[in-house]
């Protein structure tokens, strides 16, 4: 599956600025997501149940966000989603949300 789409989040992780062997510029980190409800008995805001993305920039949004980003800022990202199944060591199936990141704010 490859969806464009928007999130606003959490940086959860510090951004890793890597550079290929050919040049290219690749920045990753980790975001956290969560809904925001209205408890119907309290009337109070409640977090609801939080997401992780794994997010990718390259090239010149890579470089310049690593500059401006760091662990616990809050941003809005636009970018392509994918959905990846993986084999843990243990034998287990597991599931990842990878954002390739187009554009972030």
């Amino acid at each position: 599956m490859a969806d464009l789409m928007t999130i606003r989040g959490i940086v959860g992780t510090e951004p890793q600025l890597s550079i290929t062997p050919k040049g290219l510029a690749v920045l990753k980190f980790r975001v956290a997501t969560h809904e925001r409800k209205r408890d119907g008995e309290t009337g109070q805001w409640v977090d609801g149940a939080t997401s992780w993305f794994s997010v990718s920039a390259f090239r010149a949004l890579a470089e310049n966000a690593m500059e401006s980003i760091a662990q616990g800022d809050h941003l809005v990202i636009f970018g392509k989603l994918q959905i990846r199944q993986f084999d843990r060591p243990d034998g287990t199936r597991g599931m990842s949300a990878d954002l390739e990141a187009y554009s972030l704010g």
